[in-house]
């Protein structure tokens, strides 16, 4: 049941056409809204198992502050942007134990204000583990959200 509302949660945010998905033998699961990154998707999976050692939800999507300054996630056409905050939550949710991890660029350094969830407070290398200075291209990279002041 968890599982049926947590893919029916997916679809309403915008996750019905051409996603790629990877499932591991650990149990992890990972998706993409962006085509274009989407084959550096395995080698992330991978390295935050071994990080954490412990399956991971993750969600790769190309991000970055809207007009605003709010952090968005800018997936493929047709699905529309979204508050990486929203996405977070629903994420958290419904991860039925994994670790969420959301690997979208986030230059502005937006803080995310959702406990327990893995973001970066940079841009995101897609090649996992290979030297981008001012990028983060390892977990170690990434930090955790809490609640607190915006």
């Amino acid at each position: 049941m968890k599982r049926a509302l947590f893919l029916a949660c997916l679809l309403l945010i915008g996750c019905a056409r051409s996603t790629a998905q990877h499932v591991t033998p650990k149990g992890s699961l990972a998706i993409s809204w962006s085509s274009d990154i989407s084959a550096r998707l395995p080698g992330w999976v991978e390295a935050w198992e071994r990080y954490l050692n412990r399956p991971v939800l993750v969600l790769m999507c190309h991000g970055g502050p809207d007009d605003d300054g709010t952090w968005i996630l800018d997936p493929d056409w047709p699905r529309p942007e979204i508050p990486v905050e929203h996405a977070a939550w629903v994420l958290r949710d419904f991860s039925e134990g994994r670790q969420v991890v959301i690997l979208s660029c986030n230059e502005a350094g937006s803080v995310l204000h959702v406990p327990g969830v893995k973001y970066a407070r940079q841009v995101v290398a897609s090649k996992f583990n290979r030297f981008y200075p001012g990028r983060a291209y390892r977990p170690e990279h990434f930090f955790e959200g809490q609640y607190g002041k915006r």
